[in-house]
């Protein structure tokens, strides 16, 4: 898979990145040590989300 944009980590910031990024049209890959998103929101998976 390429891409343009990596976020690492989807907590608060990783998510409002993917957000911005996705509002843009722009294609990234969102890196997490867990399956899951968010800490603190609720935990759902993301279609673009790979677990390390």
């Amino acid at each position: 898979m390429k891409t343009k944009h990596l976020i690492v980590g989807a907590g608060l910031s990783g998510l409002y990145t993917a957000y911005q990024l996705e509002k843009m049209g722009k294609d990234y890959l969102l890196l997490d040590a867990r399956e899951r998103i968010g800490i603190l929101q609720e935990q759902k998976p993301h279609e673009k989300m790979v677990a390390i």
